[in-house]
């Protein structure tokens, strides 16, 4: 079965555009805001909130540095906030980490040629439950970390001066968490019944996939990811933008021909 290819889907967009009537898309462009110049802050459950850390408030002189595509425990270990948690017994000084909420910040500028573009804010993997803002202005929420999502952040871009960028990690569910602080107990670490009741508090709490063998097992350590752990980028597009394409092939003996049902989102500035 040949597979399609990047000037076919082209033309599926142009075929798309043609049918609705909508006027040419265009090339879009892009700022890669992965990298070594990130930092992160925790709270409190709630905490980062109450104190405005997504506005001008946030403690730019408490933070760590962070990476991003990363995560939050690798940033604590690269600082020697946490021992190595894949020695020994060692990874039962971390549940801490997962109970605390994780405040993401980076500062970026826009090329001028950008401006009066229509601009996505564009995260390839979150772990788990996050909210954006930029520029102190709240941009969305998204949860599952093996989804991809976007947001259309144009109003919120500064333009000659710098822009920041803050993404919050929730903490771990209330009832995961009751089941991590029982791996204090020395009694309990090696417990297979104990292992099985964290694996069975993780299966309702996170409802939109999420990672659980690093939780657990009887080969794992029990730590709960969490962080930015895919790439995040900024694109421009013009008054129309496709998205979501899905193209689903139908086929049938002799298999000579196929019937393709196409699906996508198109978004289109008026």
């Amino acid at each position: 079965m040949s597979r399609i290819t990047p000037l076919s889907r082209r033309s599926l967009l142009k075929g798309l555009v043609g049918a609705f009537g909508l006027p040419a898309p265009t090339e879009s462009q892009g700022l890669q805001l992965s990298g070594h110049d990130w930092t992160i802050v925790s709270f409190e459950p709630g905490e980062g909130v109450r104190r405005r850390a997504f506005a001008g408030n946030y403690p730019i002189k408490e933070a760590i540095p962070a990476i991003v595509p990363g995560d939050v425990h690798w940033d604590l270990e690269r600082i020697h906030k946490l021992p190595d948690t894949y020695y020994g017994l060692n990874a039962k000084e971390a549940g801490w980490v997962s109970a605390r909420e994780w405040w993401y910040r980076k500062a970026f500028s826009l090329p001028s040629e950008w401006k009066g573009k229509t601009v996505w804010l564009r995260f390839d993997g979150v772990d788990y439950l996050a909210e954006i803002w930029l520029n102190g202005h709240w941009v969305g929420r998204h949860e599952g970390q093996f989804t991809p999502f976007e947001f259309e952040v144009s109003r919120h871009l500064r333009y000659g001066g710098e822009n920041a960028l803050i993404v919050l990690i929730h903490p771990v569910p209330r009832s995961v968490r009751e089941q991590l602080n029982k791996w204090g107990d020395p009694k309990l670490f090696h417990s297979q019944s104990g292992e099985w009741d964290l694996m069975q508090a993780m299966r309702p709490a996170y409802p939109c996939w999420k990672s659980m063998t690093s939780a657990g097992w009887d080969w794992g350590t029990k730590i709960i990811s969490m962080g930015i752990w895919k790439d995040v980028r900024l694109v421009t597009s013009g008054d129309v933008y496709f998205s979501n394409l899905i193209v689903q092939p139908q086929l049938s003996p002799p298999y000579s021909k196929a019937t393709l049902l196409i699906q996508a989102r198109a978004d289109v500035k008026k």
